[in-house]
């Protein structure tokens, strides 16, 4: 017996069996598994109403309403929030099919701290960072999840550890043109 959710479509139980030896008895295990698969149904959706829906579904949404309303308008181009989309997509993958709710600030600094490892630039992480409270904001305003703190607001990107690289001024540079004249040097 498989059982699909009306109210969450992404939500399905099935219960199978096999080498039954009559179709009376296939029959009577049939409708033993509808129930079974009912019940639990019932309760997977209960828990769904009561945690929130799933990142990759909240993120869907996000990505559907900024495409109709932002890209639409002008804010933003297509690539952008493709780009940001498959950016948020790839580094939060182990959270797709995980309730919003239990989505806290520390499993999203392993995230983060993962991000860092990866050489990603300390710019990209704040736009995921910004992003992702974005998409926690946009569900809480249609109702898909319910959370009472954004697990972003105490996440702090932490800075590369290199520093910025030194950039002669433009003194310097005169200063070293001059130096390579005056040693009549190969590359003046």
């Amino acid at each position: 017996a498989q059982i699909k959710s009306r109210k969450y479509p992404s939500l399905r139980v099935s219960q199978q069996c096999s080498e039954v030896e009559c179709i009376e008895k296939a029959k009577k295990l049939e409708a033993q598994f509808t129930k079974y698969c009912e019940r639990l149904l019932v309760e997977k959706e209960l828990k769904r109403a009561v945690s929130g829906q799933n990142w990759s579904e909240v993120l869907n949404e996000w990505y559907e309403t900024q495409r109709d309303i932002r890209v639409k308008f002008g804010g933003i181009s297509m690539d952008t929030l493709d780009d940001y989309y498959k950016s948020m997509k790839k580094w939060l993958a182990p959270f797709d099919y995980t309730p919003c709710s239990e989505i806290n600030t520390l499993a999203l600094m392993e995230v983060f701290n993962k991000m860092t490892d990866a050489g990603m630039s300390l710019c990209h992480r704040r736009k995921i960072k910004r992003n992702i409270k974005s998409v926690f904001e946009h569900g809480l305003q249609s109702g898909l999840i319910n959370v009472v703190r954004i697990p972003t607001h105490d996440l702090v990107p932490k800075k590369d550890e290199q520093s910025r690289p030194e950039i002669l001024t433009a003194g310097e540079i005169r200063k070293l043109i001059e130096a390579a004249y005056t040693k009549n040097h190969p590359w003046k």
